[in-house]
């Protein structure tokens, strides 16, 4: 039964994790509060590959944003065995589309 319980916890903290993701990538957009902390930083690095899975990729922000925020809540409640590693691989990929589906409809 606790199997079936973690499963569900964990389809219900997908979407608030896509809405973290997309908020983040709206408050790195020109104009907005992270952008103005350092706009010259963000022009000078707009290009740059390792921005996209940062600030400039919304289906890329999955790998980086969706790790913190999965470790963060999961560490303490499961640990690091096999089950969380394999369920923190399953949702990066179901992020990676689930943010983009979400960006669209935004």
């Amino acid at each position: 039964m606790g199997l079936l319980i973690d499963f569900f916890l964990f389809i219900a903290f997908l979407p608030l994790q896509s809405l973290f993701i997309n908020g983040m990538y709206f408050c790195f957009e020109k104009g907005s509060i992270f952008y103005n902390l350092a706009p010259s930083f963000f022009d000078r690095n707009a290009n740059k590959q390792w921005a996209k899975p940062l600030w400039k990729c919304i289906r890329c922000m999955a790998s980086v944003h969706g790790t913190i925020t999965f470790w963060a809540i999961v560490f303490p409640i499961w640990g690091i065995n096999y089950f969380s590693v394999v369920a923190w691989l399953f949702d990066i990929g179901i992020l990676v589309s689930l943010n983009f589906v979400l960006f669209k409809k935004i």
